[in-house]
């Protein structure tokens, strides 16, 4: 039960999580991709306490695929993430670049 009598939902993992979103860039849009998600980075960074790890990753032998990973100390502050006013604006950003919609993977600790 959580401090309001709810009961916890099961699906929700406890303790810190880490998301692995893997994105493919449109042809021509490289660089592009990579100032947003530096400039993306930065603001996370001075922003959200919460998100403890973002970085972006290349895909040796491709200028298409990517993986970013974040980490966050909590299911609450992955939440908030996504409704910072720096994440809502770099979406129409990745909207634009993306070919495709990032394949967003979640893990939770291990009990």
């Amino acid at each position: 039960m959580d401090n309001q009598g709810r009961a916890e939902d099961p699906y929700t993992p406890q303790g810190p999580l880490t998301i692995l979103a893997r994105v493919r860039v449109k042809d021509g849009k490289r660089e592009e991709f990579h100032h947003l998600v530096r400039g993306l980075s930065a603001d996370i960074a001075r922003f959200e306490h919460g998100c403890l790890w973002y970085c972006a990753h290349q895909a040796l032998g491709s200028n298409f695929d990517y993986v970013i990973i974040m980490r966050f100390r909590s299911w609450a502050d992955y939440e908030a993430h996504g409704d910072t006013a720096h994440m809502r604006g770099a979406l129409p950003g990745f909207d634009r670049l993306l070919d495709g919609a990032p394949q967003v993977e979640i893990f939770g600790p291990l009990s």
